[in-house]
């Protein structure tokens, strides 16, 4: 099956740039929805969106003829008490440089911890192409988060790091997969 991972558009929030996770459900600003409107792709029937607003409204662009099929295992990682903060906001915080010192291993106070979020998104990834692949889908649409990208994208590159896959709103990823191979 061909996967297609694509970023969400861009927020107010992620435009400072603050730590916009699965707390925060904002909507794209005006600029997101602009740049959304220039990849629209009228052709593809179904999509698989992390059930955030900002996703939600990425596809809804992106794919006008879409059914839209919410996965709770996408949301991406809850940044708690850094949410909705920029790393200027956070400099003199010593939980956010230890955080950031552990390469954001150690949970986020009041937040999610790393290896829970990839557990997360790992189960929900392979759970989704194990089924369309049952259902012989062969394409697989996603819209997610920046997180979410990098946390399949380096479950499918072991020897990878999650942030070697970081990619820009409205980007992603488009490979070739067979979910029998599932790295689990």
């Amino acid at each position: 099956m061909q996967i297609h991972l694509i970023r969400h558009g861009l927020t107010e929030g992620t435009k400072i740039p603050n730590y916009i996770g699965g707390r925060t459900d904002e909507p794209l600003c005006a600029e997101g929805v602009e740049q959304a409107g220039t990849f629209r792709n009228p052709q593809v029937k179904k999509a698989y969106v992390s059930p955030m607003l900002r996703c939600l409204q990425t596809a809804a662009i992106i794919f006008p003829n879409a059914e839209l099929v919410k996965i709770e295992g996408f949301r991406e990682i809850d940044f708690g008490d850094f949410e909705g903060k920029s790393a200027a906001d956070l400099k003199n915080n010593s939980d956010y440089a230890e955080w950031v010192n552990s390469n954001c291993e150690f949970s986020c106070p009041n937040g999610e911890n790393m290896s829970v979020f990839n557990e997360r998104i790992r189960q929900a990834f392979i759970t989704l192409t194990e089924t369309a692949n049952k259902n012989r889908e062969q394409q697989l649409y996603i819209v997610a988060h920046g997180g979410t990208i990098m946390a399949i994208m380096s479950h499918l590159n072991p020897n990878s790091d999650y942030f070697d896959w970081r990619t820009k709103h409205l980007n992603g990823y488009a490979f070739a997969y067979n979910p029998s191979n599932n790295c689990s």
